[in-house]
C-alpha cells in the first residue's frame, strides 16, 4: 500500500491526474512483484529446513534400528539422541 501511495504521489507531481493513475498502477505492480519475490524465497527456505529436519530424523531412526534392539528404539530415545 505504501508503494502505491508513493508512486501515485510521484505520478501526480510529474503528470497530473493521468500520472496519478499510472503511478498508482506502477506502485501496485511493484509491490505485488516484491511480495511474490520475498514470499517465494521464504517458501524455498522453509522447504529446505523441513527437508533437512526430516532427513536427520530419518537417519536417526535407521541408525537406531540397525544398532539397537527394537525395544530400545522408542520415540524418546531417538529424540534424546537427535537433540545432543
Amino acid at each position: 500500500m505504501l508503494l502505491i501511495v508513493i508512486a501515485a504521489a510521484l505520478g501526480l507531481l510529474a503528470g497530473g491526474f493521468p500520472g496519478l493513475v499510472i503511478g498508482a498502477a506502477l506502485g501496485y505492480w511493484i509491490s505485488r512483484s516484491l511480495r511474490h519475490t520475498v514470499l517465494g524465497g521464504l517458501q524455498v527456505v522453509q522447504s529446505q529446513l523441513l527437508d533437512s529436519t526430516f532427513s536427520e530424523l530419518t537417519g536417526e531412526i535407521r541408525r537406531c534400528a540397525r544398532e539397537r534392539p527394537p525395544e530400545r528404539c522408542s520415540r524418546s530415545n531417538i529424540a534424546s539422541t537427535t537433540l545432543i
